[in-house]
């Protein structure tokens, strides 16, 4: 009967480990006499005013796995070379008329401009 007069005194708290001074303390009223008090209230028609509300929610009952790092690498790569591949024509031939003007004779690059190289170098291939 301690515990009956123990949770009317403090109430939902009772039911509940507390933290004091960076130690946990155990409830009040243990959870096997919460059970018995419980009982006894529902047997008797009176409703039990410290039960847990019962959410019917489907969000947090199941959570699906987060899987491997390779695999949400392996997505961010695929992703990655995909935006890259857009506009690799567009650097290719950057590239390669950057290596044209590059390759070019020492007396030709100070002679001629960089548009009459690659008009040479276009006659040239």
């Amino acid at each position: 009967m301690a515990s009956r007069r123990v949770l009317e005194k403090l109430g939902e708290v009772a039911l509940k480990p507390s933290h004091v001074n960076g130690r946990w303390r155990k409830a009040a009223v243990s959870a096997k006499n919460a059970a018995r008090l419980r009982k006894e209230e529902l047997v008797a028609g009176n409703e039990w005013p410290y039960e847990k509300p019962h959410s019917d929610s489907p969000y947090g009952q199941y959570k699906p796995a987060k899987g491997h790092k390779r695999h949400e690498e392996e997505r961010a790569r695929a992703k990655k070379i995909e935006e890259n591949l857009k506009t690799a024509d567009q650097k290719i031939a950057d590239y390669r008329a950057s290596k044209i003007i590059k390759d070019v004779p020492l007396l030709d690059s100070l002679v001629y401009t960089p548009k009459k190289i690659r008009a040479k170098a276009k006659a040239k291939a």
